[in-house]
């Protein structure tokens, strides 16, 4: 991963909004949220493709009991052009928000 370290990276896609450029897209990454009726968690990831809100093509929604389960679950769907994160991370790159 360019423009910063892989495990800061997941830290910081956990707790709050983070941004990375893959194939000359960016997918945006806002912080798992409670779900405080449901006692779990949830995350969206989009791809931002303007400068609006109506310009977010959602990519994949995690739930789960904790937010290392979203985590977990991200990290193993196939969503950067049919590879897990893990397969995909070293032609991606940490840019600002």
């Amino acid at each position: 991963m360019e423009g910063g370290n892989v495990n800061e990276f997941l830290d910081s896609i956990t707790y709050q909004d983070t941004a990375v450029l893959f194939r000359g897209k960016r997918y945006c990454f806002n912080p798992i949220s409670p779900i405080s009726e449901e006692s779990q968690y949830a995350w969206d990831i989009y791809i931002w493709s303007g400068k609006h809100d109506e310009d977010e093509i959602p990519v994949a929604s995690f739930a789960g009991k904790s937010p290392e389960e979203c985590l977990k679950k991200f990290l193993a769907s196939p969503i950067w052009d049919g590879k897990t994160f893990w397969e995909a991370e070293q032609e991606m790159t940490w840019v600002d928000w």
